[in-house]
């Protein structure tokens, strides 16, 4: 028991230390080399560093697959969004990586892990949100799992898109000197989160008053518009090359 301890306290040191993009190149190095004892990565395009995998389908087309953990307490919390953009939110984030790839999604999976007290028309508010931007996007949602959860909601939503062979906008594609475009208004989401949070402070101190910030930032925050790129923009952006280049090397002023 005392090994186990100490095991346990000498890996959340290391866990405080390394920062996201480490651990990012660490898995990567290691799932190369597990790939590569395997060898069956032939048809693993691109793998962890990019918004999504991309994996050879066949001669005219390669499939997108993405996968975003999203946690009650850290990306949402119930307090301050109804289900329904609870709902909305979970699938934007997956089809967010397949546009910024240059796809177009096809299908989502959804695994939940539920309080065993959270009302029945929580869940109701939640699907309703989550099939409102699925029958949007056109997606179908094609399967997923369930599981107790002690206190907080969990949804993992994984989304599988395509694109043209070689096509996928790839973060490695990128140039000095590329043009970057953005879609929506930078710093909406973060002002949301802002007015929410003095909203709750002002609340604490004066209950009678309404608080909170314009409607749009809050919606924002609470359920970010679903951005896809447009056609006539995909000509203008960088694809795949044939050539391997390390990843995040570039940085942007905005």
């Amino acid at each position: 028991m005392k090994s186990a301890r100490v095991t346990a306290r000498v890996t959340e040191r290391i866990s405080e230390r390394i920062s996201e993009r480490q651990f990012v190149n660490l898995l990567r190095r290691r799932a190369a080399q597990h790939a590569a004892r395997l060898g069956k990565s032939s048809a693993l395009r691109r793998g962890i560093g990019e918004d999504c995998a991309v994996i050879a389908a066949s001669r005219q087309k390669d499939l997108l697959i993405t996968t975003d953990l999203f946690l009650e307490g850290v990306h949402f919390r119930r307090q301050w969004q109804a289900a329904e953009a609870v709902g909305y939110k979970v699938l934007a984030r997956g089809l967010s990586d397949i546009a910024a790839m240059g796809g177009v999604p096809r299908y989502a999976f959804l695994s939940l892990g539920l309080p065993r007290r959270l009302p029945s028309g929580w869940l109701d508010g939640f699907w309703r949100g989550f099939f409102r931007l699925a029958a949007a996007a056109k997606v179908i949602l094609a399967g997923g799992d369930t599981g107790a959860s002690p206190h907080a909601i969990v949804a993992d939503i994984m989304v599988v898109g395509e694109t043209p062979r070689h096509r996928a906008i790839l973060r490695s594609g990128a140039r000095p000197g590329d043009e970057i475009w953005v879609t929506g208004k930078l710093g909406m989401a973060a002002s949301g989160l802002r007015a929410l949070q003095e909203s709750k402070k002002q609340d604490s101190k004066n209950k009678d008053k309404p608080q909170g910030g314009p409607r749009s930032i809050l919606l924002s925050s609470a359920a970010p518009a679903r951005r896809a790129i447009p056609a006539r923009a995909k000509a203008g952006l960088r694809h795949d090359r044939p050539e391997r280049r390390p990843l995040h090397r570039l940085g942007a002023l905005v």
